[in-house]
């Protein structure tokens, strides 16, 4: 290749790499007019317009424009060798002619190769269009014409330009974002008395909110989890995504309403350890599969003070296996005891039935009747052996009771001998609750409990009686 043509190609290359590195030369040189390619805009119009867009525009219109004066080239060349053939003026001008066509068609191959890496990488850099490439993802303020690259969080809005007070959402195939909008400066340090004037909203691709009225702003990508709101109607402060059993802190401590996204369930407890029994919530579980159904949904905290929350990710619609089964005992240790005990077995096809509409099983005590079948003999029989046994020891009575009700009854007269054992034999939440007065006490077990006159701390007497049995996901909770 001539030397003065690879100078020219290598000034050529220089000069376009000056300009996509330093798109200011851009503007210094002032250029308005520029050549018109067929469907393609015009990189000083878009400048003037919103100068995000101005280096998009440059790069997307240079490489229309090679590509076109690329072609362009290719084929005069190849109607020069054509006519060179064609005319046949010498042996020498045919050579010259096959040799220009060969290039040619060459060139165009190279082309077209370059069309489709630069389409495979992105199609808007080689597709003539009306607008510019689109801003990369992320948060923007906008004015009328411009966008203007916005943070994740602001401290102050008063270090917006007046005329940007729009923040969008530019993205595609992205997770919404939630986004806090406080009253004043500060975020949450500054609004410590502002909070249940907080504003959350859910921002999704492509979408805006106003800054107006607004004095800084937080934001975080919308996950699975629990949300808690201050405000009833899940209105005012939200927390942030909560996926682990924890002692609340304030300000939720005052929370008064939440939303679940994703396949978790929730129970609020008012003693701050969520392990003891006491005052408690009935479980909550978000069934739905559709996000937008679970932004629509809000529950109410039905608890004056929630200290600490249960939070479990289930299994529904528990098309699979959790585990072999529930097995309450009435006595003691009851899987130690040589089958001298009675026993209720709950096993998972029942649990996973049972759990189909509301994500749990519920079964009252009083149904809960142990069978003596495996304890080798009759009740009144085991209780005559337990007799001698029960009078030396000042322990328990006749321990062949009827069901799990005369196991706590028993429990709570007679002492720590008495209150029959719980075994959980695969993944699941086992929540014994009490109706007292209009609110519930209720406490959760996870793990074998070989004495449930000692473990459970929740012995209100009670008018109704229930055992919940909810197939989880452990792995979630460790």
């Amino acid at each position: 290749m001539d030397k003065d043509i690879k100078k020219t190609i290598f000034s050529f290359v220089i000069y376009l790499l000056i300009v996509l590195i330093f798109p200011q030369i851009i503007y210094a040189f002032e250029i308005k007019k520029f050549p018109l390619i067929p469907q393609t805009f015009i990189p000083s119009e878009i400048c003037e317009k919103s100068k995000l867009l101005c280096l998009t525009s440059y790069v997307t219109y240079w490489i229309n424009l090679l590509i076109y004066a690329a072609g362009i080239i290719a084929l005069i060349s190849f109607t020069i060798g054509a006519i060179q053939l064609i005319m046949n003026f010498s042996a020498e001008s045919v050579s010259e002619g096959k040799e220009r066509i060969k290039n040619s068609l060459i060139g165009l191959c190279i082309l077209l190769a370059t069309f489709i890496i630069l389409r495979t990488v992105n199609p808007a850099l080689v597709t003539p269009t009306s607008h510019p490439l689109a801003p990369a993802p992320g948060l923007y303020f906008a004015s009328k014409n411009d966008l203007s690259v916005a943070p994740f969080s602001l401290f102050d809005t008063a270090t917006i330009p007046s005329d940007y007070r729009q923040l969008v959402y530019h993205c595609e195939n992205y997770p919404p974002l939630f986004v806090w909008l406080f009253p004043q400066p500060g975020l949450e340090e500054g609004n410590k008395n502002k909070l249940q004037e907080v504003k959350v909203v859910v921002l999704k691709c492509n979408s805006r909110v106003s800054l107006a009225n607004v004095g800084s702003y937080k934001t975080q990508y919308l996950t699975n989890g629990v949300y808690y709101f201050l405000n009833d109607k899940c209105e005012g402060y939200m927390s942030g995504a909560q996926i682990r059993s924890h002692e609340i802190t304030p300000p939720f401590t005052s929370a008064k309403s939440f939303r679940i996204i994703g396949p978790y369930g929730v129970i609020f407890h008012s003693n701050p350890d969520f392990r003891q029994g006491s005052m408690c919530t009935w479980p909550v579980l978000n069934l739905e599969t559709k996000l937008e159904k679970s932004l629509e949904s809000c529950y109410s905290i039905n608890l004056a003070k929630p200290l600490s929350v249960e939070i479990f990710r289930h299994t529904y619609p528990y098309e699979t296996i959790t585990g072999d089964k529930v097995i309450f005992w009435s006595d003691v240790n009851g899987w130690d005891s040589g089958n001298k005990a009675g026993k209720k077995e709950i096993y998972d096809e029942e649990i996973r039935e049972g759990a189909t509409n509301r994500g749990f099983l519920v079964v009252e005590t009083k149904n809960i009747i142990f069978d003596y079948t495996d304890a080798g003999g009759k009740m009144a029989e085991i209780c005559q052996e337990k007799k001698q046994e029960t009078e030396e020891k000042k322990t328990c009575p006749c321990r062949s009771v009827k069901d799990w009700n005369e196991v706590i009854r028993a429990g709570s007269e007679v002492g720590e001998g008495c209150g029959g054992s719980l075994q959980i034999i695969g993944d699941y939440f086992v929540s014994f609750y009490r109706k007292s007065g209009e609110n519930f006490s209720c406490q959760t077990f996870r793990k074998n409990t070989p004495n449930m006159s000692t473990s459970m701390t929740a012995q209100e007497k009670s008018k109704e009686e229930s055992v919940l049995i909810i197939p989880v996901d452990f792995l979630e909770l460790e």
